[in-house]
């Protein structure tokens, strides 16, 4: 694959995501994702590996679920990555 056709995949990859994103999650999808949170957080935070596990297992973007996370005013905890100490 040469380098325009590399750079209209990643494009496109790009696009979808945002697409995904926009997705509104309803009032009730929301509570239930709280629900979830409040289950598993202890003391005010809750694992990483856990964020990404709910993420997942209720089948939306990291990103929405660490936007509510941040809402909540719950702190991610264990990062993965060390960006969450």
């Amino acid at each position: 694959m040469d380098r325009v056709g590399i750079e209209a995949v990643y494009e496109f990859i790009k696009r979808l995501r945002e697409k995904d994103l926009r997705k509104k999650i309803r009032a009730e999808d929301r509570k239930k994702i709280e629900d979830i949170i409040l289950q598993n957080a202890i003391n005010g935070e809750i694992p990483c590996a856990t964020c990404l596990s709910i993420a997942d297992d209720l089948g939306i973007s990291k990103k929405e679920l660490i936007k509510i996370i941040n809402e909540m005013k719950i702190k991610i905890s264990h990062c993965q990555l060390g960006c969450f100490e």
